[in-house]
């Protein structure tokens, strides 16, 4: 389930830059696209994480179809909560399964929207 991102409100959505101070390893260097930030917590993603797996790689590891312009295309890693699970971040307004972050940028998770954007090459 994708937390439905807030589209008013100072803080709904916003970037969080770490300082250089920052001690926690977990966020030290990160910027952190928050979604979420209400009364029942904070959700965001690390976006400035490249990892060294290419959509291609990992397409292949998953036994999914990768379109030619995404190929050499690099995962990052979002966490570090919920590292397990994939969040894709994605400018394709015909995916059905999304949530509108800011206009012209969505989040999307599960196989279905993952299969629908590396076939068509978003």
């Amino acid at each position: 389930m994708i937390p439905r991102v807030k589209e008013t409100g100072s803080h709904h959505p916003m970037l969080l830059i770490a300082v250089p101070q920052m001690g926690d390893p977990n966020f030290s260097k990160t910027v952190v696209l928050i979604l979420q930030h209400d009364a029942e917590g904070a959700f965001g993603l690390v976006i400035n994480r490249p990892t060294e797996i290419t959509l291609d790689k990992f397409a292949e590891s998953q036994e999914l179809f990768c379109h030619g312009d995404l190929v050499e295309e690099v995962v990052f890693r979002g966490g570090p909560v919920q590292a397990e699970r994939g969040w894709i971040l994605h400018a394709d307004a015909a995916v059905e399964e999304k949530q509108i972050v800011v206009p012209g940028l969505y989040v999307s998770t599960g196989t279905v929207a993952l299969e629908d954007l590396m076939e068509r090459g978003s």
